[in-house]
Order: structure tokens, then C-alpha cells, then sequence
């Protein structure tokens, strides 16, 4: 190596020298080398975030064409937030604040607050959006606390926003008949007993709940339901890039006996509420990379269509 170096011989290829003459003199150190050299190309690729297992796994991702991704929590940061409540015949309310807590206000676009008879029906909503969940949201000495699904999450916060205390709603409220989420029926409903006795409640997809309301709640009290223009505000919500559920009671008192089975009873519909999931701040400059080296990207998701094509966008 040395004589190689006087020689004129560049540095690094005395050193590649030297490497092979040691393989070709001592073969058992030939796995040795191997194994340094994979260390070395492992430790740089880690260091652009890629780890594998299995140099296959290499070749496999070089011939990839098209890229699967699912929208929720990988394009998006998977925190729902409230940003909108409309109630039917009122002005839309804006909601402040981000994230699973509690904090923040419902006020109208002006930046006022509720007018009282607008507030006592927002609760409403809340009060059977909080028994139509599944999740918990708390607050201790550490913090916010929270589990669950993250739109049921994020609708305790709004409840939590308009004045509720959701635990205590929990933990006092009889539900004698609880329907869980299924994405086949886009809703989750309750049957519940609280101070105006007994009463059924659901939450779901706008789409979804609105076919069963044959009445509305607006300041001049209950009235006929307009479909066409309700589908035709869900849908303008939608294109504007928000997921948006509706919360409606039963009309008539009572809890119904198996309503999957039996139908859900005529419904008058309190309001929409319209969720923002933000995208993630690196997820354009990813599809960007994915586009440039030749890659399709395709987002896979169970929202509303208006509100995947907003998020593409």
C-alpha cells in the first residue's frame, strides 16, 4: 500500500487495493467485507429514512408504478377538527381551536357570540352526538386525555366547546340501547333516558341520516324537512374539503325496539357539523417526488367523494 502511494496511486484506490488483496489472500474475510459494506448502505439509506430487511425489498420498490395511500392519518394528520356547525334555517357558527380538547369557543362568523335559543340547540346536538360515542375525552392536572375514534373524539370537544361537561353526560345518562358505528350503515345511534325522558339520537354521515328526517329544527320550532336544499348544503361542504356528519332525534318520545332490524323512525334533524382533517405538511412535496420519478399516486379513502377531491386538490 504504501509503495502503491509512492507510486502515484490515489488513496482511495490503494484502499480498494488493499481490500482485495486481503479477500483474495484470506477468503473467509470475504463475508466480513460483504457484511461492512451492506452496514455502510444500510446506515446511509436509514439516514434518508428507508430501512429493509431484505435487499428484494430494494428491487421491488425500484419497479413500483403506483403508490396505494390510504387519505386518514396518512396524507392527513388524523385530527379531526369541528370547524363548522349549521343549523338548519340559521347562519353557519364557526369553531375555534384545534386538536382533542376542550378549548375554544362557538361563535357566528362575525365573531359573537350565540344567541341563547342557538346555543340550547347546538348543546342539544352535542348532548346526543356525546351519547351516540364511543370515546373519551377528559381533562386532569396533566392535560387532555383521549381515546377513542377520532371523529367521536372530535365531537366531544365541540361538546366541550358549547359548555358540556361529557363526562359527567357519560357517566349520568342512561343508554339503555347503544348502535355502534359500522361503515356498511355511516352512522351510530342511542337510545337514552335524560330529563325529557325517553329518547332516541343518531349521528352519521350527512347522506346517510338525512333520508329519514321528515322534520327540522329551526328558530320557529319544527317544520317540514327540504331535502333537496339539505343534500345541496352537505354537498357544498363537501367540496369545500369538509367531512361532514349530521345529528338528528327521533320526533316521537321512546326508545324504538331494534331499529337496524325494524328501520330507524322518522328523525327531525338538528344540524351538520362540518370536520377539518389537515394535511400533512410534507405530504405534497411527497407526491411531488413519487410523480417526478414516475410514480402514480392514488388516494384511498371512505369519504365523501367532494371531500376527497378537495383534499386532492
Amino acid at each position: 500500500g504504501v509503495i502503491a502511494v509512492y507510486q502515484g496511486m490515489g488513496i482511495i484506490d490503494v484502499f480498494f487495493f488493499a481490500v482485495a488483496l486481503a479477500v483474495s489472500a484470506i477468503p473467509e474475510g470475504l463475508p466480513v467485507a460483504l457484511t461492512v459494506v451492506l452496514s455502510i448502505a444500510a446506515h446511509r439509506m436509514a439516514g434518508r429514512n428507508v430501512i429493509v430487511r431484505k435487499m428484494t425489498a430494494v428491487e421491488s420498490l425500484g419497479s413500483c408504478t403506483l403508490i396505494a395511500s390510504d387519505k386518514t392519518g396518512t396524507l392527513t394528520m388524523n385530527e379531526q377538527t369541528a370547524h363548522i356547525v349549521l343549523l338548519p334555517e340559521r347562519e353557519s357558527y364557526e369553531v375555534t381551536g384545534t386538536g382533542y380538547t376542550g378549548e375554544g369557543t362557538i361563535q357566528t362568523t362575525s365573531g359573537e357570540i350565540l344567541p341563547e335559543s342557538a346555543r340550547s340547540q347546538v348543546q342539544r346536538l352535542c348532548h346526543i352526538a356525546t351519547l351516540c360515542s364511543e370515546a373519551h375525552l377528559d381533562k386532569n392536572q396533566n392535560g387532555w386525555h383521549h381515546s377513542g375514534d377520532p371523529i367521536d373524539v372530535a365531537f366531544l370537544a365541540l361538546a366541550r366547546k358549547s359548555g358540556l361537561d361529557t363526562t359527567l353526560i357519560q357517566k349520568s345518562v342512561e343508554r339503555p340501547l347503544f348502535i355502534p358505528f359500522e361503515a356498511e350503515r355511516r352512522y351510530s345511534a342511542a337510545g337514552f333516558i335524560d330529563s325529557e325522558g325517553e329518547r332516541f339520537g343518531i349521528k352519521g354521515a350527512a347522506e346517510a341520516v338525512l333520508p329519514y328526517c321528515t322534520r327540522m329544527r329551526t328558530p320557529t320550532g319544527d317544520v317540514d324537512v327540504d331535502q333537496v336544499r339539505l343534500l345541496a348544503k352537505a354537498e357544498e361542504l363537501a367540496e369545500n374539503g369538509y367531512r361532514v356528519l349530521a345529528v338528528a332525534e327521533a320526533v316521537s318520545p321512546g326508545i324504538p325496539n331494534d331499529p337496524i332490524k325494524s328501520g330507524l323512525p322518522s328523525l327531525v334533524l338538528l344540524g351538520y357539523i362540518g370536520f377539518i382533517d389537515p394535511v400533512r405538511p410534507d405530504a405534497r412535496s411527497s407526491v411531488e417526488s413519487c410523480q417526478k420519478a414516475g410514480v402514480t399516486v392514488v388516494m384511498v379513502t371512505g369519504d365523501h367523494p367532494a371531500t376527497a377531491l378537495a383534499i386532492a386538490k
